[in-house]
């Protein structure tokens, strides 16, 4: 493989060009070669060209398969042997949890999703805040007050509006007298 990369035409474009990859030459300890991989993430990622893929691929999944595989005379395999539990092999992701008689009609699932939607409740809205907000003892006694005006204001104009005479007054607000409206 370490011969192949030096011929390989996508390796070469991928030394001259600025890719993400961080590739190293590394030694392999079974041979005097040097073998391209890549660092970048932290983990060594040997470069495999194209020509070599579709074998890395194969054997990969073999070696897969034989990790898999059960042991006759110990009833487990490698894999359960070292992890405590098997493998996933491609195509083993997902299981039928449900048997065709479990299954519901579409009117049967309609109903009960009805019934369920039906009883859904709002979860009731809580007070984060338990402080509360100043408000001037002389407030509740004035005669008149002055309004604050929430604009966008031009260079020293005022924020507020007023005096304004108060007509009636409450615990959370206060009907005033604006241009005798």
């Amino acid at each position: 493989m370490a011969v192949t990369q030096d011929s390989d035409v996508e390796f070469r474009s991928l030394l001259g060009s600025g890719s993400g990859l961080e590739l190293k030459q590394l030694n392999l300890p079974s041979s005097q070669r040097l073998l391209y991989c890549d660092i970048s993430t932290g983990k060594v990622r040997p470069y495999v060209p194209e020509t070599f893929r579709r074998k890395v691929f194969e054997m990969l999944h073999v070696l897969l398969g034989m990790r898999a595989c059960l042991k006759e005379d110990i009833g487990a395999s490698p894999a359960e042997m070292v992890y405590g539990q098997c493998l996933h092999l491609p195509g083993e992701f997902f299981r039928n949890t449900t048997s065709s008689r479990q299954l519901l009609s579409e009117d049967t699932f309609l109903q009960r999703l009805r019934l369920y939607t039906r009883r859904l409740r709002p979860v009731p809205t809580s007070h984060h805040s338990s402080s509360t907000f100043f408000v001037h003892p002389d407030l509740h006694t004035s005669s008149h007050v002055f309004v604050r005006c929430d604009t966008v204001r031009k260079p020293l104009e005022q924020p507020y509006q007023g005096p304004f005479k108060v007509i009636n007054r409450n615990d959370k607000f206060f009907k005033i007298s604006i241009n005798k409206r």
